[in-house]
């Protein structure tokens, strides 16, 4: 099943709570699989079907503001460029047209936990069986992270640096 991976925590969050999100995508739904599994991260937290409701407009996203997630179209906007900004540089290939897509949770998936150090190292539950609890990266003592925790720690993260900025 081909993975779709949620990476801003405000559209994670709405389709989390709601069970369906308006989002924005570099390729038509019906590109890939109908079905597909929702990742955050590394954690795969659910199976989710996906159609395409047209190419990128602002009057689509107007229409559809309210289940993305965002509070107003600017905000929307703001967070499709980052996520462009970022795509353009973590590949060659940049494709400029966009589509806005409809994507509903069908049915969970057995929770998977990532261990997180507090220094940032990450790895599957699995995987801290075999270093025995302990942080490859700083030797600290690893703990278990929901998806809900980790969207949360970068939440928070994102707010420590939006207002550190507004400080200046």
């Amino acid at each position: 099943m081909t993975d779709m991976y949620f990476n801003e925590p405000d559209v994670l969050e709405e389709l989390l709570n709601r069970g369906e999100v308006y989002t924005v995508r570099h390729y038509p739904a019906e590109r890939f699989a109908k079905t597909r599994t929702a990742r955050y991260s590394k954690v795969r937290f659910g199976k989710v079907e996906v159609e395409t409701v047209g190419d990128l407009s602002d009057a689509l996203l107007s229409q559809y503001v309210y289940k993305s997630g965002f509070v107003t179209i600017i905000a929307w906007k703001k967070a499709i460029k980052r996520q462009q900004e970022k795509r353009k540089k973590n590949t060659r290939k940049h494709n400029n047209e966009l589509w806005l897509i409809h994507v509903t949770v069908i049915g969970e998936l057995d929770p998977m936990y990532l261990i997180e150090c507090p220094c940032g190292y990450r790895v599957l539950e699995a995987e801290m069986q075999k270093l025995d609890r302990t942080c490859p990266g700083c030797g600290g003592w690893l703990k278990s992270a929901t998806v809900a925790d980790i969207m949360e720690d970068e939440r928070e993260r994102q707010e420590y640096y939006r207002l550190k900025l507004v400080g200046r």
